[in-house]
């Protein structure tokens, strides 16, 4: 695991082990591909940030379009993304926003020269680079396989949301130049070229607070599911890789209750529980706090205490219980004691 996304906000943790979860379950009772059910669980999981994006900026057309676009580009990367990686191409996400005035001034810029050919339009939205869209610190701070493929991610990014967008932008264009065309037509002759000139600048500087916050609302869900999704991805492909250890753990602890006989759901928070502790050494509090509360959530009454004690049996023969491991973030639920030893058998 990369100490990056080892870092996750518990928050953003606590729902990849819960997708994690079903991945593995879906996986273990479906008798289907890992391929195919983590494919499915992640698209579900990509558009739950979309669609919770677009709800933060009111239902605005940019974030979903930009959230939708960028999350399904970063798809093929999750299982190795860098937290530099998360970082640097959420970063340039929120500039592609920045610069969708260019767009619209462009589409404007088309109709004032139609309506008011002696009156030339400013333009207050550049056109930016490639270059000025990344940021050269974060991009270097990238692992080099990272720092090829960003820069083609970004600029596809940028290219792919001005096409989706091209429909809304030309209708809200049309709307803001023809009032714009109305102004200048009622204002005297000699004072039309500043008119025109103070109804941009105006505009212009209410659409940079719009693109700002869209921005930011953009950098902040992409790199919540950059994140959660590549955490949620790295705890599949490690179960699924050493299975048989992980099973003959669990089969340690209950050996008289057979796996097999044990419910699907409790089986697969095992298997999950147990591969983060014995192979990612994650606070055991922690992980065994968050295995009885999806327990909780999912299966039956009796199988949060049943899965407490497996795992305080793996993790005491494992080695000690470090109760100070536990982070001041990480403070686990009350009424779990991180030093339970019960083996519970149903």
């Amino acid at each position: 695991m990369k100490d990056g996304i080892r870092r996750l906000h518990i928050t953003s943790r606590r729902v990849a082990r819960e997708w994690a979860v079903k991945i593995i379950y879906q996986q273990d009772v479906g008798h289907t591909t890992l391929d195919e059910v983590t494919n499915g669980a992640l698209n579900r999981l990509r558009m739950e940030f979309v669609v919770k994006g677009s709800r933060r900026a009111s239902g605005s057309e940019l974030e979903y379009v930009a959230l939708d676009i960028a999350t399904h580009l970063a798809e093929p990367y999750l299982a190795e993304i860098t937290e530099a990686g998360i970082w640097c191409v959420s970063d340039a996400a929120a500039r592609v926003i920045e610069d969708a005035g260019y767009w619209y001034e462009n589409r404007m810029e088309r109709m004032l020269k139609l309506q008011l050919p002696a009156t030339s339009a400013k333009r207050l939205f550049p056109y930016r680079s490639l270059s000025d869209l990344l940021n050269g610190e974060m991009l270097a701070a990238a692992s080099p396989k990272e720092q090829s493929y960003i820069p083609v991610l970004v600029d596809d990014l940028r290219e792919k949301f001005a096409n989706v967008l091209d429909a809304h932008v030309r209708k809200m264009a049309r709307i803001t130049a023809r009032k714009w065309i109305d102004s200048c037509l009622a204002a005297p002759v000699n004072t039309a070229a500043q008119v025109l000139n103070d109804i941009q600048t105006e505009w212009a500087s209410n659409q940079r607070c719009q693109f700002a916050r869209a921005g930011e609302t953009v950098k902040e869900c992409l790199s919540d599911y950059l994140g959660t999704a590549a955490y949620c991805y790295s705890l599949v492909r490690g179960v699924d890789a050493n299975l048989p250890e992980i099973d003959a753990a669990i089969k340690c602890q209950t050996q008289h209750w057979a796996m097999e006989r044990q419910a699907a759901v409790d089986r697969n928070i095992l298997r999950l529980a147990c591969y983060e502790l014995l192979k990612e050494q994650n606070a055991p509090g922690i992980v065994i706090n968050e295995a009885v509360e999806l327990a909780k959530k999912y299966s039956t009454e009796n199988s949060g205490k049943f899965i407490n004690g497996v795992l305080g049996g793996i993790t005491l023969s494992a080695k000690p219980v470090d109760v100070a491991s536990i982070s001041e973030d990480d403070s686990v639920h009350d009424g779990y004691s991180a030093t339970g030893t019960d083996n519970v058998t149903p």
